[in-house]
């Protein structure tokens, strides 16, 4: 081979022979610009695939286009990191731009007290319109359409009665406290005054709960509920009002000791003071809420309610700590209340977490009574074509919790007492904490007699108060608060913690327990499938989980039912899907992740989507296929062919993994205000 010649020395090398510009060199560098753009975008973000299903077929969303959804997709990075919200997807992929409008579908749809196939236009967070029936409008025509099947859809779940502690407190939190409300199906919840530091009871507590919320947003609505305490608590008349007038939903009080020593429970004629205040306010008041617990001997007005002392006992034993708080308890407290509040003309009062039956049954009475004066009243008013000044009597309401209605003291202990020093998460002994609450979960027949009372008042949306909703009492606690190391029940933190598992609890108490009780409408004919059988009893759940609580503290006509200019707050979910992997502590969102719920396998329902203001704020991973059908009675049918296996119709859409939710206030007259929390701040 002949040698390359090489220059010389210190001489530059000869240039290489220049081309002439070419329009396809230039193509190709402008291709190479492109490419590198674009693989740029590709490592902040996956490129939007997925499609839009509309009513009239397949296909990508109107108005959308490739470059514009780019443009909102960096649009959306950037207002959720300046929100401090965050955004997710399902399967990690990038989807369409949320539309304008949505369809909602199902052969399941829980509209003014029927199940049935129905329509619903989400628009502006509300209901825009609502289509009961087997088609879909023809001018949705062109809104994109997400099917549920033959899951159910029922208005979402308003709790009003949760603790999550802030500020001051790591016990829950609002981040992790209403991402667990959202895997339940809750989509609003009203937060008591305690156990945060400080409590909610003045304008500056108030103002700094509302900082703490908006620190850590929240993916479900949230509104306040405000502290009347007693007199070493500092509290004035005046502060009280200013609670009322910055928004907050009820006032609350304790009639025994709250654990907490910033929240000192009111004597009887502190009660009555606060309830003559309340009465004052006319149209401005709000219902007055009581821990009624009295212990014996009832004190006469004046005197103070001493807190409850040690009981007999090993302390181990959640029938001991039954009996050293008995029903009598409750039910002097109720006739305290019921005295006061027919004497002062207080608005309405509300009973908290009615333990007892026989408790249950005297606000049954009294409410019964006073809601047929009030309806008198206001019969003859009308007659005279006038408006009555006032109603004669308070509106009476109370409520129940899951822990009540699923459980009883001497089963739980029987259960725990064949594994005395298995771990807790085995349900061991030492896991008896876990079930302490306050009033305490009593006997199988107060039980069942709960059941009955529950199911004759709370089934149709009657307004006559009465025990008609169910709460979860949602009270967390660290561990070592607990005592789960020993089992100590009596120095154990009393208080259960469920927010996630209301829905689930309460619907398989439901069906295992409450579904026995005699008198238990509606009745279901003998050959009817497991889904007729849903389908009956599904308004009275939607009643005790939602409805009634809207109609006892105002949040209705926007809470609460499915009604066009009501907020699109929806639960999606199966009744018939076992429950049991969704009460897996792997699965729970609460701050402290230990719960009585993690033991029972009643549980039932799992929970497909959540949708708060119209925004997707919960979607559950999907679930695994159902067993083949059976040919036994009852088995298989539309019960076994729900929806939700395999991918999720809704996994084009964004998910609010925080910030979906709004604080919640009062308005003067009565209405709600959805309040973005940066400018409550």
């Amino acid at each position: 081979m002949e040698p390359r010649a090489r220059p010389l020395a210190g001489s530059a090398p000869p240039s290489p022979p220049r081309q002439p510009a070419t329009s396809l060199s230039r193509w190709l560098l402008a291709a190479a610009v492109v490419a590198a753009v674009a693989a740029a975008l590709l490592v902040a973000a996956p490129p939007p695939l997925p499609l839009a299903r509309t009513a009239s077929g397949i296909g990508r969303r109107a108005g959308g286009g490739l470059v514009a959804d780019w443009l909102w997709w960096w649009r959306q990075r950037r207002e959720a990191a300046a929100a401090g919200t965050s955004l997710s997807f399902a399967g990690g992929a990038a989807p369409l731009p949320p539309p304008a409008e949505l369809v909602l579908t199902s052969r399941r749809v829980l509209v003014d007290g029927a199940v049935g196939p129905a329509a619903l236009r989400l628009a502006g967070g509300v209901f825009e319109g609502v289509a009961v029936g087997d088609a879909v409008p023809a001018a949705w025509a062109d809104i994109p359409l997400v099917d549920y099947g033959n899951l159910v859809i029922m208005p979402g779940l308003i709790d009003p009665h949760v603790h999550l502690n802030v500020p001051g407190t790591d016990t829950e939190g609002v981040g992790s406290g209403t991402a667990a409300a959202a895997a339940g199906g809750t989509t609003t919840l009203l937060d008591m005054p305690l156990n945060s530091v400080p409590a909610t009871v003045s304008a500056g507590s108030y103002a700094a709960k509302v900082a703490a919320i908006a620190a850590d947003p929240p993916a479900v609505d949230v509104g306040l509920i405000g502290g009347a305490v007693g007199g070493a608590g500092g509290q004035t008349p005046a502060d009280i009002v200013a609670l009322i007038d910055a928004g907050v939903w009820a006032i609350k009080s304790f009639m025994v000791d709250s654990q907490s020593p910033n929240f000192p429970y009111v004597t009887l004629a502190e009660m009555r003071v606060v309830m003559d205040g309340l009465a004052g306010l006319g149209n401005r008041s709000v219902p007055y809420i009581l821990h009624a617990e009295l212990p014996p001997p009832p004190p006469s007005l004046g005197a103070a309610a001493p807190p409850p002392n040690d009981y007999p006992g090993d302390g181990a034993s959640l029938v001991d700590w039954a009996a050293s708080r008995p029903p009598s308890w409750e039910v002097d407290a109720v006739r305290a209340v019921v005295t006061a509040a027919a004497a002062a003309g207080v608005p309405a009062v509300h009973i908290a977490h009615v333990a007892s039956a026989e408790a249950a049954r005297e606000v049954a009475a009294v409410a019964a009574a006073w809601t047929s004066a009030n309806d008198a009243a206001s019969a003859v008013a009308a007659a005279a074509a006038a408006t009555p000044a006032a109603q004669p009597r308070p509106r009476l309401t109370a409520e129940t919790c899951p822990h009540y209605l699923l459980w009883a003291a001497s089963e739980v202990e029987a259960a725990t007492a064949a594994a005395p020093s298995a771990a807790v998460a085995d349900g061991g002994r030492r896991a008896r904490p876990l079930w302490k609450c306050a009033p305490p979960i009593r006997d199988a027949a107060n039980r069942a007699a709960l059941w009955r009372l529950l199911r004759r008042q709370g089934g149709g949306g009657d307004g006559g108060g009465g025990v008609s909703m169910v709460v979860s009492d949602h009270s967390p606690a660290a561990d070592v608060a607990r005592r789960l190391d020993t089992g100590d029940v009596r120095g154990a933190w009393g208080g259960i913690a469920g927010l996630q598992y209301r829905l689930a609890a309460t619907w398989g108490a439901a069906t295992a327990i409450g579904g026995d009780a005699a008198a238990a409408p509606p009745a279901t004919p003998p050959n009817a499938s497991a889904a007729d059988a849903d389908a009956a009893l599904l308004p009275a759940l939607s009643h005790w989980l939602s409805g009634a609580a809207a109609d006892a503290f105002g949040l209705a006509p926007a809470k609460g039912r499915i009604a066009p200019g009501g907020h699109a707050d929806l639960v999606v979910w199966d009744p018939s899907a076992a429950a049991a992997a969704a009460a897996a502590p792997a699965d729970c969102r609460h701050r402290h992740r230990a719960s009585p719920y993690h033991h029972d396998r009643r549980l039932r329902g799992r929970v497909a989507a959540t949708w708060v203001g119209g925004r997707l704020v919960y979607r559950s991973p999907p679930s695994p296929p159902p067993p083949p059908p059976t040919t036994e009675a009852g088995a298989g049918g539309e019960a076994g062919a729900a929806a939700g296996v395999g991918a999720t119709p809704d996994g084009w859409l964004p998910l609010v993994a925080a910030g979906g939710g709004r604080l919640l206030r009062r308005r003067p007259d009565g209405g709600v205000e959805r309040v973005d929390l940066a400018a409550a701040a």
